[in-house]
């Protein structure tokens, strides 16, 4: 019996560990073809491959920071499967040392990437969504929680920007029923990650 995601394609951001390898892998385990990107880990992102199988998975490297790197990873992506279903950004710097003291413009540069990445991508891969495509950004809960500590400011600050990107771009890109969704984990043990990407898929993808 094919699983509920067969013929459809996936492209999981950061995706060769943690939340993103076990997003990736459950997504290959409903029969989606899936694009495992990384950006330094090639041999974890090769396992995931095989756990997927090579027949319906690749892994890409690209930092998702950069624009001739998204463009790269969009093109290998179109050229192996023709075509998007399920976009999942998952890739992003957890930094836990932002303070407004400890901030200094090289650490505020580098977590900017990590808004750059979301826009860039979602714009470059939009032309390639199919109607009733998916589209999840990756948030945190931090951004809620009422006990969040001073050095999470640069990191906390980044996911409520993908936050209200999800907002906006349900409004910016429903037009062929493109579904935006955020998923803010809390921290969990990678091994039961499939939930989080069940409950944003929903039941008509």
């Amino acid at each position: 019996m094919s699983g509920r995601l067969s013929g459809k394609v996936a492209l999981v951001t950061g995706s060769s560990r943690g939340i993103g390898r076990a997003t990736a892998i459950a997504l290959g385990n409903e029969d989606a073809s899936v694009v495992v990107n990384y950006i330094s880990s090639s041999g974890a992102a090769e396992e995931v491959v095989r756990q997927i199988g090579a027949d319906r998975a690749i892994s890409v490297r690209a930092d998702v920071s950069k624009l001739d790197e998204i463009d790269e990873l969009i093109k290998q992506t179109i050229d192996r499967f023709q075509k998007i279903d399920i976009l999942v950004l998952n890739a992003g710097l957890l930094w836990q040392n932002g303070s407004l003291e400890a901030t200094d413009e090289k650490m505020f540069d580098k977590l900017v990437g990590d808004i750059t990445g979301p826009v860039f991508i979602v714009q470059k891969a939009t032309p390639y969504l199919r109607d009733g495509g998916r589209v999840m950004l990756f948030c945190s809960s931090l951004t809620s929680v009422s006990m969040i500590t001073p050095n999470y400011l640069l990191y906390a600050a980044t996911r409520g920007v993908a936050e209200q990107m999800s907002r906006v771009l349900a409004k910016d890109i429903p037009k062929r029923n493109i579904i935006v969704n955020t998923i803010s984990p809390g921290p969990t043990g990678t091994e039961c990650q499939w939930c989080y990407i069940y409950i944003a898929i929903g039941n008509e993808t």
